[in-house]
């Protein structure tokens, strides 16, 4: 499930409020990672968004709706693991990928046994424009 992407530390919030540019250290060794601007996001709207594409590419690709009541959870995977997990998912058996273009593509896995829980991998443009993978994943009313 996402949460809010709010900082925690009094140098975060500092930096959150003044929309400048704000340095990524290590807690442990304090080591610079990077530079960001760092950004609110309403995680509720976010899943909303999200379980209505996954609902509607179920929808497509099954002929039939998920069941009422299906909870949601979405998360985004790190880019240093997407290949180690599509090699996973290769050895199982899922359905797609399925492309639209060259900007957005998914695969899924559903459970025979139990009517409307799905995993889902959705990705968003391709390597050259630094992929975003997200991992979907809804579970059934009746679980």
């Amino acid at each position: 499930m996402l949460t809010n992407n709010r900082p925690q530390s009094a140098r975060g919030v500092s930096c959150a409020r003044s929309r400048r540019l704000c340095s990524l250290q290590t807690d442990r060794f304090k080591t610079t990672l990077g530079h960001y601007y760092p950004v609110d996001l309403d995680a509720a709207r976010i899943e909303r968004i999200f379980s209505t594409i996954i609902k509607g590419l179920y929808y497509r690709v099954c002929k039939e709706r998920l069941p009422d009541g299906c909870t949601f959870e979405i998360g985004r995977l790190d880019p240093l693991h997407v290949d180690e997990v599509w090699d996973q998912w290769q050895s199982l058996a899922h359905n797609g990928p399925f492309r639209l273009g060259r900007v957005f593509g998914c695969a899924f896995m559903h459970a025979a046994d139990v009517p409307g829980a799905t995993l889902w991998l959705l990705w968003f443009y391709g390597p050259a424009h630094g992929q975003v993978t997200l991992v979907g994943r809804n579970t059934s009313p009746l679980e």
